[in-house]
């Protein structure tokens, strides 16, 4: 057991813009926010002495506190790809792999003797190999493959459209030659992070390619893209106005032209408009999951960073959890 000593506001001062905010998040009026739906009121930065004073009766937790935070450290390298490197056994593995499958599908596509496009591939391989990036493209090809055993129709699109590789491994249906597509500007030897593979599948299918990504390269290694939405010049007065109750119209006026609104005395106006002053550009609203966005680690995800498992995600994983609040904290128990 340690000491615990949550710090979720800097200042007393702070604590009705949290409240302010966890409304916002509940999308409930100011007025219904219950205290478990909200930091305490003293969740605030404590000095040492402070510290001492909290846990007078109990310094043993403190030791123990102070010697995880003593004997940690933290590096990170914020430049090398952190992307599965290897799909195989090793690189030169998946160096042969990746030439093997290229030039079957040159062949099917182009049929034999196809000079120009054999030169490309060439030349796309050799970019792929120098850059590292083969494991990249042979997860793609995999994942294809699975969809297409089982009858899944995919569209692959965007700049990934530009490699021939691509297009000979079934990833995408275009043909850059035919097209005139330069390979450069899906990837090129300046660039240090794998490009995006955009591949459109059905919403019938997509949770079944979820569930092999997951299983196929293991769930501590694999993650969906998270996003982060925030807020946004009127719209965030909008938001402030909802947790107050203010009616559309009043609302509407309030964006069009607050300082005639403030001029009524009504008591909340004053506050809504001293909490949006508060809110700094692309302050963060909630976070959210991309469409379809997949990442999957050379290393565990948590290597890297920290993960957060929203509830309509459970039906990904085989053992589901039910969440339950516990009745003696704010914490949550899966």
């Amino acid at each position: 057991m340690v000491a615990l000593c949550p710090v979720t506001m800097s200042s007393k001062d702070d604590f009705l813009f949290h409240c302010q905010l966890r409304a916002i998040a509940h999308n409930i009026l100011l007025s219904k926010l219950t205290p478990q739906q909200a930091a305490g009121r003293d969740e605030l930065p404590f000095t040492p002495d402070q510290l001492r004073q909290q846990f007078q009766y109990y310094p043993a937790l403190l030791a123990r506190s102070e010697s995880i935070v003593t004997g940690s450290s933290f590096t990170f390298d914020f430049t090398a790809p952190k992307n599965k490197r290897i799909f195989g056994a090793s690189r030169y593995e998946d160096t042969l792999q990746l030439r093997t499958l290229a030039l079957r599908g040159l062949e099917r596509r182009y049929g034999k003797g196809h000079q120009e496009a054999l030169q490309r591939v060439e030349k796309e391989l050799a970019i792929i190999e120098q850059l590292d990036f083969g494991a990249y493209f042979l997860i793609t090809e995999d994942m294809v493959r699975y969809a297409t055993t089982n009858g899944y129709p995919h569209v692959g699109r965007g700049s990934g459209a530009n490699s021939i590789v691509a297009y000979c491994l079934g990833i995408t249906n275009v043909c850059p030659i035919e097209l005139n597509l330069y390979f450069e500007r899906f990837l090129n030897p300046g660039r240090k992070t794998p490009p995006d593979f955009d591949i459109d599948f059905s919403h019938l299918h997509r949770e079944n390619i979820f569930k092999y990504l997951f299983t196929r390269y293991g769930s501590e290694h694999t993650a969906m893209l998270g996003t982060c939405s925030t807020f946004k010049d009127r719209s965030t007065l909008r938001e402030f106005a909802k947790i107050y109750g203010l009616d559309k119209s009043l609302i509407d006026r309030l964006i069009s032209s607050p300082g005639e609104l403030l001029s009524l005395n009504i008591p909340e106006v004053g506050k809504i408009l001293r909490a949006f002053d508060r809110v700094p550009p692309d302050f963060p609203n909630q976070r959210s999951v991309h469409a379809g966005g997949v990442l999957i680690s050379e290393l565990p995800v948590n290597y890297y960073t920290a993960c957060d498992l929203p509830l309509w995600a459970f039906g990904l994983h085989t053992l589901i959890c039910t969440p339950q609040k516990r009745q003696d904290s704010k914490s949550w128990m899966y």
